[in-house]
């Protein structure tokens, strides 16, 4: 047993991985819709990015436009661990400002997730794990994880980044 060996994919291997991909897209696509956003899919992935949206606003009567890009990462892998489940996620070198992972109905409750989080490392390979809580462990002592390691934590909905223009 390698490292690794607790770690199962939570996708079918039967389907090919571009194929899911696009559906994990259209997952993240129809959520942010749904809450008011407006999205453009990339019809090449270009340097990672495979979403781009925005969220319509009005400022002193202009429209305001600030655009978001967002990776989407849907072949994740899993594993049960004393706490929960454990969801690990393989992002590949990129640039986009925010990654999104949509998560099943079933693997945790019976809603579906999207988790988005900022994009730190951009043009870098890295991995990422998140935990998810039973119902049991969801009382403050349990001190075993860091606590912006928790799903909870990223499931609000992306918002533009300042962007630092160098002089």
């Amino acid at each position: 047993m390698g490292k690794n060996a607790r770690f199962l994919s939570t996708r079918d291997k039967s389907i090919p991985t571009c194929v899911i991909g696009k559906i994990g897209e259209n997952k993240v696509e129809s959520h942010l819709l749904g809450n008011g956003y407006e999205v453009f899919n990339a019809s090449a992935d270009t340097c990672g990015i495979d979403l781009v949206c925005f969220k319509p606003r009005i400022w002193k009567g202009q429209p305001v436009i600030n655009m978001i890009t967002i990776q989407v990462k849907y072949h994740t892998v899993s594993g049960v661990t004393n706490y929960g489940k454990s969801l690990r996620v393989n992002i590949c070198a990129n640039n986009s400002q925010w990654v999104a992972v949509p998560v099943d109905r079933g693997f945790i409750d019976d809603d579906e997730h999207i988790l988005y989080y900022p994009n730190k490392m951009t043009g870098k390979r890295y991995g990422r794990e998140f935990a998810f809580r039973k119902k049991w462990s969801r009382k403050p002592g349990l001190t075993n994880q860091h606590t912006t390691r928790w799903a909870e934590d990223f499931y609000k909905l992306p918002k533009p980044r300042k962007i630092v223009v160098p002089n």
